[in-house]
């Protein structure tokens, strides 16, 4: 990303995830494979960000930051039109990452680990395991930019250590 000067929602939200936790601040990439939303006929698209931890979970896109939290080309809408627990390869659920396997032994879809005829995942594929954050979606809120300016970061430090084993 630094080399070439840009990169994809999924270049960019890796490297803001490492630029998050290079300071500290437990972070993780989140996307889903499809939106919602797809036009008749049409493809709905595929989507990366970047969550990090702030007393709760709270996002950002890596490329459209705009001063505020939870405040997003894809928030509120089409994210409030998410299905929780859809099917994996073509569903429409939101995938947080982990670096550990996850009780439910979900994993994360990646898009370009799919055939994108038949919406199945490739069965070489290398999968990265993840929990379904779809719900937290559709209860999420806009964070107006001066209430996050004043809040006490101090508090990030004392919780985040416990956060580090979610993300």
């Amino acid at each position: 990303v630094i080399q070439a000067g840009y990169g994809s929602c999924t270049g960019l939200s890796t490297f803001l995830v490492d630029a998050y936790r290079s300071v500290g601040i437990p972070a993780r990439a989140v996307g889903t494979p499809n939106w919602n939303n797809k036009p008749e006929g049409g493809e709905g698209g595929n989507h990366c960000w970047v969550e990090f931890w702030d007393q709760t979970w709270s996002f950002t896109g890596a490329a459209e930051y705009n001063g505020r939290l939870n405040d997003t080309w894809f928030f509120p809408m089409p994210a409030k039109l998410q299905t929780p627990g859809s099917e994996l390869c073509n569903g429409t659920s939101i995938f947080a990452s982990s670096w550990e396997p996850t009780p439910s032994r979900l994993f994360w879809p990646l898009y370009w680990l799919m055939d994108t005829q038949t919406g199945q995942c490739f069965s070489n594929a290398t999968y990265v395991p993840a929990h379904d954050v779809t719900e937290s979606y559709l209860q999420a809120k806009i964070v107006p930019r001066a209430s996050w300016l004043e809040k006490d970061h101090n508090s990030i430090d004392q919780s985040s250590s416990a956060v580090h084993k979610q993300s």
